[in-house]
């Protein structure tokens, strides 16, 4: 690893270079913005592997230089090490072959990385993991500089945590080994479940934030994980690409696999797929830009779902074209507006007095109070009236996402990619007709009446 660095093509950026002391633990003396180092990371082909190959047998030596075993390391404990090695050498690169000048978070804390709880199941994270970060910033390697973070106490302000990032020499090594950023990929094989707290707002920052729940597994928690298993095997083996020309930012396509995710502390409420690279895409953006297979793709939506679930929660099929359309106000100037204060009323526990933030300059008329449209939107939809600000909308989640759930296998059934964004699929356009009729059963498996569907 003491080759001399070689001329690079990738961008520096703002990465530490590195030091030709050693000290590998730089204080940290002012908070920093981190990105939290993937678990999943992994190299995927030939050249990384043989990358990541020397860069293990380059710690190796290091570890018996610097501190020689008395036993042999059983093989289990070496997969491991290898893997954390794998996982470090793949996200440092991923970053940097990115252009993202964040550092990476890492943990060096026992209590965290020796975790064995279901959450970190399946991740190669151990008490060890330090000693690799150690070895790959010693001097004779010489891969990443390591900032230490500051010890963590819950009832202080935030600290900077520990945070590392490439070198020059490490960047050099990518060149030197020809590698480049589809070289690497992600393989998720963590929990797909995850039950998450309700949200509470932090003292400090004035966040509102949630926190991941052990939970004990039942046939519906194993039903779920069986679906989500299913459905991330699937996606990882499809063909899917994007027209990177239509981003400024750097879209991960190795990010495809999904989590369910459930709110509130209970099984009943949301339950929405998340981690997509697709998902933080624009309309326009994956119209454009993004391929299934080789094939132009399109998207489509389930028309007024929320509402459309509230009727089924009563048992009354709705008779409206356009639940966002009142009487006595202009389609075209308040049908957004509607469709807002509709939404935040499903979450909402008491009626609300003030115009939403997000839509406060955008509002049609100032002499129509927020409680003025408040009673119309309840008047037109008298028979779920009751359901307006009583915290249903994670109730309505649930049974969206169960029906997208559904949606994906039968669609996989087929040999079709569907690709989820919350009530929206999309799938390669030759697809689109067996799609539309698959929304279309899905829909009335669950809610017993027929959708609206349309291209988004």
């Amino acid at each position: 690893m003491d080759e001399p660095p070689l001329p690079h093509p990738y961008p520096v950026m703002n990465y530490p270079t590195h030091p030709l002391e050693n000290p590998l633990e730089t204080p940290c003396d002012s908070p920093v913005k981190h990105r939290a180092i993937d678990p999943w990371r992994e190299a995927k082909t030939q050249p990384a592997r043989e990358l990541v190959n020397r860069v293990f047998t380059s710690v190796l030596d290091h570890e018996s230089r610097s501190a020689p075993r008395k036993r042999a390391r059983k093989k289990q404990d070496e997969l491991i090490l290898y893997r954390q090695v794998d996982m470090t050498i793949s996200n440092l690169a991923t970053q940097c072959l990115s252009g993202d000048t964040l550092p990476l978070r890492v943990s060096r804390s026992n209590r965290v990385l020796g975790a064995t709880d279901q959450y970190s199941r399946g991740q190669c994270f151990s008490t060890a993991y330090p000693r690799v970060l150690d070895a790959l910033g010693a001097p004779e390697i010489g891969l990443l500089s390591l900032t230490v973070g500051e010890p963590y106490h819950r009832s202080q302000r935030p600290l900077n945590q520990s945070s590392i990032a490439p070198t020059e020499r490490f960047i050099s090594l990518l060149d030197a080994h020809g590698i480049g950023i589809d070289d690497f990929t992600r393989n998720f094989q963590g929990e797909p479940i995850v039950l998450k707290s309700e949200k509470h707002r932090d003292l400090f920052t004035g966040e509102a934030s949630s926190e991941k729940l052990q939970y004990k597994d039942t046939s519906e928690t194993r039903r779920l994980r069986r679906e989500m298993n299913e459905i991330n095997s699937w996606f990882y083996q499809a063909d899917l690409n994007f027209d990177e020309s239509l981003s400024e930012k750097f879209v991960d396509i190795s990010m495809v696999q999904l989590r369910r995710i459930f709110n509130n502390g209970s099984f009943k409420d949301g339950g929405r797929l998340y981690g997509g690279f697709w998902q933080r895409l624009s309309k326009e953006q994956r119209a454009k830009g993004l391929s299934i297979n080789g094939s132009d793709t399109v998207s489509l939506d389930y028309g007024q779902i929320a509402p459309r679930i509230l009727y089924a929660m009563v048992g009354v099929v709705p008779d409206f074209v356009d639940a966002y359309a009142l009487p006595g106000l202009d389609p075209d100037m308040w049908r957004p507006i509607i469709k807002k204060v509709c939404s935040s009323m499903l979450f909402k526990a008491k009626d609300p007095k003030k115009i939403p933030e997000d839509i406060r300059k955008k509002w049609p008329d100032p002499l129509v109070r927020i409680e003025t449209l408040v009673d119309m939107i309840k008047k037109h939809h008298r028979p779920v009236a009751h359901l307006f600000c009583k915290e249903v909308g994670f109730q309505v989640f649930r049974k969206e996402s169960d029906i997208m759930v559904d949606l994906l296998l039968n669609l996989k059934s087929q040999g079709i990619v569907g690709l989820p964004v919350h009530d929206c699929v999309i799938v390669a356009k030759e697809h689109e007709a067996y799609a539309r009729g698959a929304m279309q059963g899905a829909f009335r498996k669950h809610l017993g009446f027929d959708p609206v569907v349309e291209r988004e």
